[in-house]
């Protein structure tokens, strides 16, 4: 059996994060973070996953930090 959970950026552009069960076998797909939130909201809903199980995480990409973004601005020129 199957289960797919998204745990943030569906429909969204940026804080992809998907989890997948595959019998049994928990895997997290990627892990962004929204680039117009701050602080926790910016993050997946990791909460969703309390009582799953997380055997595995594969990141398929990164960007390059933007440290001047998230310290000082709440816009993003990428």
């Amino acid at each position: 059996m199957i289960e797919f959970l998204p745990l943030g950026g569906a429909g969204e552009i940026g804080a992809n994060c998907y989890y997948l069960n595959i019998n049994g076998l928990g895997v997290i797909l990627d892990c962004g973070m929204h680039p117009q939130k701050i602080g926790l909201d910016s993050l997946p809903k990791f909460e969703l996953l309390d009582s799953k199980p997380t055997d595995y995480i594969l990141i398929s990409h990164a960007h390059q930090a933007l440290e001047n973004y998230y310290y000082s601005s709440n816009t993003c020129s990428c």
